[in-house]
């Protein structure tokens, strides 16, 4: 499971959210492994502007739970 169950803060992509916290990782650096985890490719420039906006006025777990669920919902993820 991506991000555990339901919003429970375990998963393989938990270290990648530590990196971000402990400052080891900016925001554009996280999104990027958020894609290439969830989707095997990185995100087009359109996509990581929106993802990036996206953050500017949220909770940062949050922001990470919706960007997860955006991806396992894109057609990328479902159909490949």
């Amino acid at each position: 499971m991506l991000m555990g169950e339901l919003g429970e803060s375990s998963g393989p992509l938990e270290g990648i959210k530590d990196a971000f916290r402990q400052g080891n990782a900016n925001l554009e650096t996280t999104i990027h492994e958020f894609y290439k985890y969830v989707l095997f490719r990185e995100p087009n420039p359109q996509e990581l502007d929106i993802a990036t906006s996206y953050f500017q006025d949220r909770d940062t777990e949050q922001g990470f739970q919706d960007l997860s669920w955006a991806l396992i919902n894109l057609p990328d993820f479902l159909y490949k």
